[in-house]
């Protein structure tokens, strides 16, 4: 009679389309997870820190002062090269960008202080601007997890010679036309203010943290 073809004989994958499988399904799941790997690192640094937080090892100094004087002696007559704002509960150690608008980080990382603001050397408000997610992770140029900012958290800022101590007062989510938030607080001598876009890949909104200066060394 006729021969009858057994159907459930198959030919067997090749090994090489299996691996081209696997590469390919890795691949996928790589670029799909990796935009959101600063706030996975986040929060494992938080389990293993108790919060994240990792305070400055020595102590400020002059933290009465801070609060009355209206300007600060350089420390050093060498002044360090470069300016850092530290943010340990966020991983972040990042250089302070001088430059005319906020387009100077398409050229340096870091974060940019707005020109037109206070240095901690000064009376007044000095406001700070960075990327989301400018840089790919894992990197400690970017605000990537600004939003995890709490009242009480702690800001350093290491300025011509001297560390500067804040302490989180206020966070809000403002408009991108709400200019206020650059306005010095009369009833503070020095604060600092970060801002970022918001939600994540847009700028539709900027979150904001708001910081009072401590004390400094």
């Amino acid at each position: 009679m006729f021969g009858v073809k057994n159907l459930k004989t198959g030919k067997r994958h090749s090994p090489v389309i299996k691996f081209l499988t696997i590469v390919v399904s890795a691949i996928l799941l790589i670029y799909l997870v990796y935009p959101y790997w600063p706030k996975v690192q986040y929060y494992f640094n938080s389990v293993l820190n108790k919060g994240g937080q990792n305070p400055i090892s020595y102590t400020l100094l002059n933290t009465s002062a801070a609060q009355n004087e209206e300007t600060v002696r350089v420390a050093t007559e060498d002044l360090i090269k470069q300016n850092v704002l530290s943010i340990p509960k966020l991983g972040i150690k990042t250089n302070i960008i001088e430059g005319e608008t906020l387009d100077v980080l398409d050229t340096y990382e870091g974060v940019w202080r707005e020109n037109s603001t206070s240095t901690p050397l000064v009376a007044g408000n000095m406001v700070l601007a960075g990327h989301r997610f400018q840089y790919l992770p894992p990197n400690t140029n970017t605000f990537y997890n600004l939003e995890e900012m709490k009242v009480g958290d702690d800001i350093y800022v290491e300025w011509q010679g001297r560390t500067f101590w804040y302490k989180v007062f206020n966070t809000m989510l403002v408009n991108p036309d709400q200019i206020e938030i650059r306005n010095a607080d009369p009833n503070l001598v020095r604060e600092i203010t970060l801002y970022t876009c918001t939600p994540l890949y847009t700028s539709d909104k900027r979150f904001v943290v708001k910081a009072n200066l401590i004390g400094y060394q």
